[in-house]
């Protein structure tokens, strides 16, 4: 039988301890492989703690009742506090973007096992339709917009491509994609980021008011990895599980926003780190668990 769930407040963040009653034969094979009581599942804090326990609440019950070993989901309130646990190792498997997987897998030692299979992702940069910029060198001193500083698609990755171009920009951020767009419409500020998707929504005055000026090159998108320091018998159990999401219980990923769970390695994000892309740094914010 499944036990329940226990949310409770830890040092001011949110943590999701998902209890399974497995037998004792289970238990004392569990015991056997690795002395670990449970494991720790990190996500990054794109929403709420509440949503984000409620959207992963299924996949993680599904996953400690299919390893035999609890797993607890670690929620912050801020992407610092999310770094800072991420450099100190302190998860043992994380949902990462693209770009903070491959700094976390050069800087802290975690590998890929599985992978978002949404369709890949990329970002664009938009001017006024009129505008007098035609190519990414044109932009050298000027202003660009951004949603912020830690979005991936149409700011971390539109910025790099910049950045691998040599071209430097003062960039400024808007909070939203629609507001980069309509500044950029409305003429103040001279280009913008923003996504393929977010610019087909777009009303169709103000796509109208808009030309494309580059579109960067495609990644793979979001990944599961797991830290070095977990077992093989666990990684390979967590592989395995997520491996078999789809064709055994697909309903465990829609309201992740996930369409399948595939396989994946280190290489398929390879394209991503010839980009000049910088890890955080000067991030001062403790990890608000103890190690």
């Amino acid at each position: 039988m499944r036990g329940c769930s226990i949310l409770a407040r830890v040092a001011g963040v949110l943590c999701l301890t998902i209890t399974v009653a497995t037998t004792a034969a289970t238990t004392e094979a569990a015991a056997d492989r690795d002395s670990r009581h449970e494991l720790i599942f990190g996500v990054e804090p794109t929403r709420s703690e509440r949503d984000l326990t409620m959207v992963w609440l299924p996949l993680l019950e599904h996953l400690s009742v299919q390893l035999g070993l609890p797993i607890r989901l670690a929620t912050v309130q801020d992407i610092q506090s999310f770094d800072a646990c991420l450099a100190s190792g302190f998860y043992d498997i994380v949902y990462l973007n693209p770009f903070r997987y491959v700094t976390a897998h050069s800087r802290d030692g975690y590998r890929a096992i599985a992978r978002d299979d949404t369709a890949r992702v990329g970002g664009l940069l938009v001017v006024r339709h009129d505008s007098q910029i035609h190519r990414l060198d044109d932009l050298n001193g000027r202003t660009a917009a951004f949603s912020t500083l830690y979005s991936f698609a149409d700011s971390i990755l539109v910025r790099s491509a910049i950045g691998t171009a040599g071209v430097r920009i003062s960039p400024v951020y808007f909070q939203s994609q629609a507001a980069v767009y309509n500044a950029v419409a409305q003429g103040g500020v001279a280009v913008g980021g923003g996504t393929p998707d977010s610019f087909a929504a777009l009303d169709e005055s103000t796509r109208a008011a808009l030309r494309v000026l580059y579109r960067t090159q495609d990644v793979a998108p979001n990944a599961f990895a797991v830290h070095k320091a977990l077992p093989d018998n666990l990684e390979n159990g967590l592989s395995d599980i997520l491996g078999s999401v789809d064709s055994n219980s697909p309903d465990l990923v829609g309201e992740l926003g996930i369409s399948a769970i595939v396989p994946a390695q280190d290489a398929d994000w390879d394209s991503l780190k010839a980009l000049a892309i910088d890890p955080p740094g000067g991030n001062t914010t403790p990890c608000p668990f103890p190690n």
